[in-house]
């Protein structure tokens, strides 16, 4: 039996930090997610490509995608 499915497991539970954090978490994945359908991303994609280069390297990590560090410069503003 699960804990979450034992009826006394009610009385025993209480929730610690990182389940109020990924409470939160959950909401803030709703709101991205929401974001994704309201906005079409492709032509922005386009003008983005444009003036990104992206740099080539047989060696290191690959870099990042141009529409995702744009998409982080909107949340830091």
């Amino acid at each position: 039996m699960r804990p979450l499915q034992n009826p006394f497991y009610k009385k025993l539970y209480s929730p610690s930090f990182a389940d109020l954090f990924l409470g939160q978490r959950k909401v803030k994945q709703t709101l991205f997610s929401q974001i994704n359908t309201i906005i079409d991303w492709t032509p922005i994609r386009a003008i983005i490509e444009v003036a990104y280069t992206k740099g080539y390297k047989s060696t290191g990590r690959p870099s990042y995608d141009s529409l995702v560090l744009f998409k982080i410069k909107l949340l830091r503003t």
